[in-house]
Parts: structure tokens; sequence; C-alpha cells
């Protein structure tokens, strides 16, 4: 019958959205050719959920920036950062191939830039799970973060030289009292031996001897006088 009509959608093909916008069409008096109406339909869009972790505790990572490829090689996603629970989501990507690159590791890890591919299936409905880890930086004192001062060279040379010359004084006057030592034993053992002992009896009259002499002599002088 002649007049207007429109087309409204209620169910979209697999793999695309619903258009619910009406599409109106009229049909005239007389009308002897096909009326033509053409729907348009979007690809559903699909997304996905990248997780962050530690490769060696599992631990959920922030601060990683990614960047999202398409199949041929153009960026079309950047700056994705991954949150304080090491997530990020994106949305509204159309079905097909991509390439996932790390442009920017968290913070005491390794970046790891090779690409992870993934897909994007038709009516997909759930998001894409894809969990990437990350190795720590080792650090290079054995574990601890913690920056090691390198010696004082001058110091160390002052304390080298202080030390030397305190043993150096302390051995030659060792030295050199085992030498005297050494050299008085030597002395005692090189005395020619005299045969030559002291008699007490000989001195005691050589004394008495000189008291009378001055004896005598201060009687020759009294009698002069």
């Amino acid at each position: 019958r002649p007049g207007d009509y429109q087309f409204i959608e209620t169910k979209a093909p697999t793999g695309y959205d619903l258009n619910i916008k009406p599409i109106p069409f009229t049909i005239t008096k007389g009308q002897s050719q096909v009326t033509s109406v053409t729907a348009l339909n979007s690809l559903t869009t699909g997304s996905i959920e990248l997780t962050k972790v530690d490769i060696d505790h599992h631990g959920t990572l922030e601060g990683a920036i990614f960047n999202i490829l398409d199949q041929d090689g153009k960026i079309i996603r950047e700056g994705l950062k991954t949150d304080q629970h090491g997530k990020v989501i994106v949305n509204d990507l159309k079905p097909g191939n991509y390439q996932l690159v790390e442009t920017q590791a968290p913070k005491g890890y390794q970046l790891d830039a090779s690409p992870i591919n993934f897909t994007i299936d038709k009516a997909q409905a759930t998001p894409l799970q894809i969990t990437v880890s990350n190795k720590k930086i080792e650090s290079s004192s054995g574990g601890d973060d913690k920056p090691v001062t390198p010696p004082n060279k001058e110091e160390n040379k002052g304390n080298e030289t202080s030390e030397k010359h305190k043993n150096g004084t302390s051995e030659e006057t060792s030295n050199e009292t085992d030498n005297k030592q050494q050299d008085d034993r030597n002395t005692d053992k090189h005395l020619p031996n005299t045969g030559h002992k002291e008699d007490p009896t000989q001195t005691v009259g050589i004394v008495l001897l000189l008291a009378g002499l001055l004896s005598i002599l201060a009687t020759k002088r009294k009698k002069h006088y």
C-alpha cells in the first residue's frame, strides 16, 4: 500500500552491533520498481584487560606503559599505563590482529620490548585477558639497594703510613734492644780469663799499711814545728 514506512533492526548479524536507528522509506501509488534500502552495521569491537606482574613473585606492578599496533604496524593506542593494581583495560578494538609493545617498564624492572601478539575475534563477549611479566633488576651489591661509598684513598694512605711508622719504630726499638743484649752476652763470652781472683784479706792489709804511713808522716811534721 502506498505510504511512508521505516525499517527497525531488532537483531544484528553475528559479530556486528545492533543498529536501532529507524530507516525510513516510501511506497508511491503506481510504483513499478522495488524500493531499495541500505542498512549499515558496525563490527562489534572487543577489549583487552592487561595485567602486569613480577616474573618471580607474580605480584602486580604499577607504572608499565604500552602501545598497541595494528597488523600493519601502525600505532592505534599509546601511553597505556598500568594502575595501582597492575591493570589497564582497552576498549573499542575492532576484530583483527594486534601487537602489544611495552615502552616503559615499572620502576626497578627490566624493559621487555618483545611484541605480544593478540587477536580480537568477532562477537567477542568478554575482555581478552593478557598477562605480561617483568624481571626485577638485580642489584650489583647482591640485593642491597643502598649505594656503596668508595673508600677514601687519601685517608687510607695516611692510615697506612701512620701504621707503618708505628710498626717501624717499634720494630727498630725492639731490634736495637735485642742487638744490645746480644752484644753484652757476646762480650761476656769473649773476655779473657786471666786466672786472677780478688783476695779480701790482701785488700784489708793494703788499707792498714796506707793508714800507718799517713800516721808516721803526721808525727814527723809535729816534731818539726
